[in-house]
């Protein structure tokens, strides 16, 4: 009588339900056809997939932009009248530092030439021109004279006599007594004001209103 031996645990099959016996699985076998393999993360459970959100389309309607440009509107609005005399009371601050500018350069020829300079305000707009006594008489110095912006307007109050419009400066650099104190005062349409003083001394400022 022959015995059979005893099948070791690795020669142990396993049949499945219906009869058939699942072969091993090889390394790197891929999974039946119409089996999908589950997700796995890390330290091997496996996870069902979740689809990613979509995130929605962005964009501004119409009433949106509309409300902007009404509120631009409004901003401009309010902006180009302070705009408008910032420029008014700049081209006064500007038109102050043009005539202190030629009331020095008078002075300094004066004192460089040793002879008498002219300083003459007059027209509309306001033009000043300076010039220099020679032998034959008063000459241009420089040749071309300063013209103010026409919104600005210039009066001269030269020794306290509003009809004279010209001041002389002689070769020490000093206002003739007359003439002392020369005020020019420029003015705009919006009530912006500078004061151009020029003393006996010679010394020349601006204040501006």
């Amino acid at each position: 009588m022959r015995i059979q031996p005893f099948p070791s645990r690795a020669a142990r099959v396993v049949r499945a339900p219906g009869g058939a016996a699942p072969g091993p699985s090889a390394p790197g076998a891929r999974p039946a056809s119409g089996a999908a393999a589950p997700a796995r993360v890390r330290g091997g459970a496996p996870r069902a997939s979740t689809p990613e959100p979509v995130s929605p389309r962005g964009g501004f309607s119409l009433t949106e932009l509309l409300v902007v440009v009404a509120l631009l509107g409004l901003v401009m609005a309010a902006a180009v009248p302070n705009f408008g005399r910032l420029v008014a009371r700049d081209r006064v601050d500007a038109a102050s530092q043009e005539v202190v500018s030629a009331l020095i350069l008078a002075r300094q020829k004066a004192l460089a030439r040793r002879t008498d300079y002219r300083v003459t305000l007059a027209g509309s707009p306001a033009v000043i021109s300076v010039a220099r006594l020679t032998d034959d008489g008063w000459v241009d110095d420089p040749v071309r004279p300063l013209t103010l912006h026409p919104g600005i307007q210039a009066t001269a109050l030269f020794g306290g006599d509003a009809g004279n419009q010209e001041l002389l400066i002689g070769p020490q650099g000093l206002l003739l007594a007359e003439d002392a104190p020369a005020l020019i005062t420029l003015t705009n349409d919006r009530a912006d004001s500078a004061v151009v003083r020029m003393l006996r001394t010679g010394r020349v400022r601006a204040d501006v209103h």
